[in-house]
């Protein structure tokens, strides 16, 4: 007996000794300035949000929490990360809802979050800081095949690259910052990447301003009529789900990018009557503030980052109106503020001009 507990255990020791060598590789290439690390770090241990911005980019560099949550009297947060699927969402939002729902979320719908199948990519990025939950169980089997197993429980098979050593210069500034006190405690700063910043509330301070830019400008081309992808709305409806048993108000919300990208999007009413039947299918409000009147938010170079993001200064214009809209939908109106909106894509285009 003692035998084979000893051969058990010489077989052990090699597993054990990988498995510490690849977390120890994660902690030295996983990049140290992650805005994701300090949301979820936020998430569980702050009070639980009132009003929750549930997305992508779009949303953690557009919607100013704190600032809503000033005007507003309640505790709002924003849980979104890059590229951030409706799969990401469905479990970030269980993560959320323990032991308490918010009493109304704002839905990511904007860019190609319902069009596209989910890639792993944006799940790689959340899955990391999750707590060990059954929860985490769920998401990680849901957002990961097998082949992808490995990349998915060990970070550092991810962010190696081949070009770059080990060892390299970067790698070690990035073991240097980890080590800093401000990392380990989770302050704000240890977000801080050039010309953007963790501010915190899940909000990121962008200080990029578009202003009439062309080069490498990324204009959004995913609005267009077309079928939702099936696994995509699954996750939407299983979302919808939860919100109504939590007795949580649910609204689909698109976020404003600027006016080059809007006149791109020649076939933008079609696909937005795709998303009002589909909010009306889950028993959602929806709310397309890329209509929003000029004297409730300009349509300035200088308040966008890129075709799709708002920068800093945006999100600080825009944030009276998302506190409006927060209460007129939490006393019982799911739907913009009259007059708030224009009232089609055509009637905006023809009212803003060329």
């Amino acid at each position: 007996m003692r035998t084979i507990l000893k051969r058990i255990a010489l077989c052990l020791v090699p597993v054990l000794a990988l498995i510490a060598l690849l977390h120890v590789m994660g902690f030295v290439v996983t990049p140290s300035a992650s805005y994701t690390r300090l949301m979820m770090h936020e998430l569980y241990t702050e009070d639980p949000p009132d009003v929750a911005f549930v997305g992508a980019s779009r949303f953690y560099r557009g919607v100013d929490a704190q600032a809503i949550s000033a005007q507003m009297g309640a505790r709002v947060f924003t849980l979104a990360s890059s590229s951030q699927d409706m799969i990401d969402s469905r479990f970030l939002m269980e993560e959320m809802d323990d032991g308490h729902a918010p009493r109304l979320v704002f839905l990511d719908v904007g860019g190609n979050r319902l069009y596209a199948d989910d890639e792993i990519r944006s799940s790689q990025i959340l899955i990391d800081y999750f707590r060990p939950s059954l929860n985490k169980l769920r998401y990680f089997v849901s957002a990961f095949g097998p082949a992808d197993y490995l990349v998915g429980l060990f970070p550092g098979l991810r962010y190696t690259s081949r070009e770059e050593p080990f060892f390299s210069a970067e790698n070690l500034r990035n073991v240097r910052r980890k080590l800093r006190p401000e990392y380990r405690a989770y302050l704000p700063t240890a977000g801080n990447n050039g010309g953007e910043w963790y501010v915190g509330d899940g909000f990121v301070y962008d200080d990029t301003k578009l202003l009439g830019r062309t080069d490498d400008f990324e204009i959004d081309q995913s609005w267009g009529p077309g079928g939702f992808d099936e696994r995509q709305l699954g996750y939407a409806r299983e979302i919808a789900a939860r919100c109504a048993q939590n007795g949580t108000r649910l609204v689909l919300l698109n976020m404003p990018v600027p006016l080059v990208s809007l006149r791109a999007a020649v076939q933008y009413d079609a696909a937005a009557v795709q998303l009002r039947e589909l909010a009306a299918a889950l028993n959602a409000g929806y709310v397309d503030l890329n209509l929003i009147r000029a004297e409730a938010f300009p349509r300035d170079d200088a308040l966008f980052a890129d075709g799709v993001h708002l920068n800093g200064a945006g999100a600080g214009r825009l944030a009276p109106v998302l506190a409006r809209l927060a209460e007129d939908c939490l006393s019982g109106e799911v739907s913009a503020p009259d007059g708030l909106l224009y009232p089609s894509y055509p009637a905006m285009m023809a009212a803003l001009g060329p």
